[in-house]
């Protein structure tokens, strides 16, 4: 019975934690984000940390997309998050894709 076990506990040591992507589109205007544009894969249930910086000449205008199951604002713990939050926290429980957007300054 322990032999039984033991092949079973080796099979579950093999068994990879799902991962899943998180895409960061550039939206409108001009501006950066970290990390960086682009396709990046995370292990399950990790918080990501998404920020939005604005180019010179602009202003971050919020973003787009799926990150709002984490509703969390990543400067203050304490308080909700909004899609105008230039910083805002993502989990990775399902692939997500999300669009940073900037205005020009008038």
């Amino acid at each position: 019975m322990s032999a039984a076990l033991g092949a079973c506990d080796s099979i579950s040591k093999k068994v990879k934690p799902p991962e899943y992507s998180l895409t960061i589109n550039p939206g409108r205007g001009g501006g950066h984000v970290t990390p960086e544009f682009g396709t990046h894969t995370y292990k399950s249930h990790q918080e990501v940390t998404v920020a939005a910086a604005p180019d010179p000449g602009w202003v971050f205008d919020g973003w787009v997309g799926d990150w709002v199951y984490k509703a969390t604002s990543a400067l203050d713990p304490s308080k909700p998050s909004s899609w105008l939050d230039s910083t805002i926290i993502v989990l990775t429980d399902g692939n997500r894709t999300i669009t940073a957007n900037f205005k020009q300054v008038q």
